[in-house]
């Protein structure tokens, strides 16, 4: 996690210091230090970098007022891996950190941070907090809190099916005027209608924005605290593009629910605490077995435990959206992540580029990444997700499925036997209308093929969501509104370029 989140920032940052760059001059320690040092002019790193001179055998800085504060040890110890240890006289630097104390001014480039989760138990399998979080004390992976952008709409996305809407709802993405605020997509371009699936893998705002405004706000925050993105979403509607604030480790359990066929495990950094003697004091997993501790019996089988975490969606709603997902991945805004396993995932690009952010998943594992500065400030032009934080997260899941058999999704029994039905239901229904085109289906079904065009029936399906001038004018009960056909995500022109 490290070496890939390292790699990557060194190669968006090339000015990037990796250790302590030395002093930036010298002086005497000798009579008047302070006076001195008040009046040297040198060029300052950071508008609240604090000026310091070295002092007693290299534990204490001395500042422009005269005063002199203890070297941290970890100061100490970062100059010495740099190969330039602290000396009396030497010119430095300081930043300060957040418990209010001084230490050696760290390179302000840019930053990011990586979290990677077992999606059935959510063990934390690595994190890396920055590019150096032993120096700064900050785990940006844990304690920056920032704006996720496009990679929270698949929280609304999903909270859409579970209120009815199918992966092939229809959606006008026509812009949205009226109310003071009228969204736009990266692209500046507007597609007419498409389904809800190819909204996600374009990462259409207007259709987002839609969605949001048709299950209302509040049922989002509602499914953001359980999914454990955010406690308490506001009820505006810019929230539903990403402005509010989160954590990486928070975006990465919520993503984990998609695999794990639905359910939210909070993330887990210890297994068990044990006393001196051995007796375990606190576990991570609170399900009661009582018949784990009784005898051994060959005939009564496994004992049974009840599923870890909360069922937050429904198993119909996870495979789906596991579905919608791994498309963003093989035609969509995130194509670049994939590695020739199966994957799934969704990029995030916030307003003026400030926030690059990739969270995904494979069967087994799911990961986030995030990339910006501390202070936010544009990254570059044209930095979104896919680019900038889709290669971290490519190179680390290459890695960390080394060794592994590989794995494919799967639907779980229930949602197996929930679709099947429902083509049985689809077969009879175009028996009455068109007896040949249900003999191909049922053919097709029989000999396994999966890759057939299947039309989903279901009411959801049958909504379209337009709230356009053309849609709401009376004429529209006779006569359909003229809309551009949607394209598909493959054909999108810029499709990289996510909202």
């Amino acid at each position: 996690a490290r070496e890939a989140l390292t790699a990557s920032l060194n190669r968006l940052d090339p000015r990037r210091t990796r250790g302590f760059a030395g002093a930036v001059g010298m002086m005497s320690v000798n009579g008047d230090w302070a006076a001195r040092l008040a009046k040297a002019r040198y060029w300052r790193p950071d508008p609240r970098a604090v000026f310091a001179i070295v002092l007693d055998d290299a534990q204490s800085f001395g500042l422009t007022s005269g005063t002199k504060v203890p070297i941290p040890q970890a100061d100490k110890d970062w100059a010495l891996r740099s190969s330039k240890p602290l000396a009396d006289g030497a010119l430095v630097w300081l930043g300060r950190r957040d418990d209010g104390t001084l230490q050696l001014q760290r390179h302000q480039g840019i930053q990011g941070a990586l979290v990677s989760i077992d999606v059935q138990t959510g063990s934390v399998i690595a994190m890396a907090g920055g590019m150096d979080v032993e120096d700064s004390g900050f785990n940006r992976a844990t304690q920056a809190k920032r704006q996720p952008g496009s990679s929270f709409k698949p929280i609304i996305y999903a909270a859409a099916l579970e209120q009815g809407l199918t992966p092939e709802t229809k959606i006008s993405d026509e812009r949205i005027r009226g109310g003071g605020w009228s969204p736009e997509n990266a692209d500046r371009r507007f597609y007419g209608v498409m389904t809800l699936r190819q909204a996600l893998v374009m990462s259409r705002n207007t259709v987002t924005v839609r969605i949001a405004r048709r299950i209302g706000m509040r049922r989002v925050a509602d499914y953001a605290r359980r999914f454990g993105v955010y406690d308490d979403l506001p009820n505006d509607l810019t929230m539903a593009l990403g402005a509010g604030e989160t954590t990486v480790l928070r975006l990465t359990s919520a993503f984990a629910v998609f695999p794990n066929g639905g359910r939210y495990i909070p993330p887990v950094f210890y297994d068990r605490l044990q006393d001196p003697r051995g007796r375990t004091v606190w576990r991570s997993d609170r399900r009661s077995c009582p018949a784990c501790d009784t005898a051994l019996n060959p005939d009564a089988g496994p004992p049974q435990i009840d599923p870890w975490g909360v069922q937050v969606v429904s198993p119909r709603t996870a495979w789906e959206m596991t579905g919608i997902l791994r498309d963003v991945v093989l035609k969509g805004t995130g194509r670049g992540v994939d590695f020739g396993r199966p994957v799934a995932g969704k990029t995030g690009t916030t307003s003026d580029y400030k926030d690059a952010w990739f969270v995904g998943f494979s069967p087994s594992i799911a990961t986030g990444v995030y990339v910006g500065y501390d202070l936010p400030r544009t990254i570059y032009q044209g930095a979104s997700g896919g680019p900038v934080a889709g290669p971290i997260f490519k190179q680390y899941m290459m890695k960390a499925h080394e060794g592994r058999p590989v794995e494919d999704f799967t639907a779980s029994p229930e949602v197996t036997r929930e679709i099947e039905a429902e083509e049985r239901m689809n077969i009879l229904a175009e028996l009455q209308t068109n007896p040949a085109g249900a003999a191909a289906t049922l053919a097709q079904m029989r000999s396994g093929r999966t890759d057939g065009p299947r039309v989903d029936t279901r009411p959801g399906s049958s909504i379209v969501i337009d709230d356009t001038p053309a849609a709401r004018a009376p004429a529209a009960k006779t006569a359909a509104p003229k809309a551009a056909p949607a394209p598909t995500p493959t054909a999108a022109p810029k499709a990289e370029k996510e909202g």
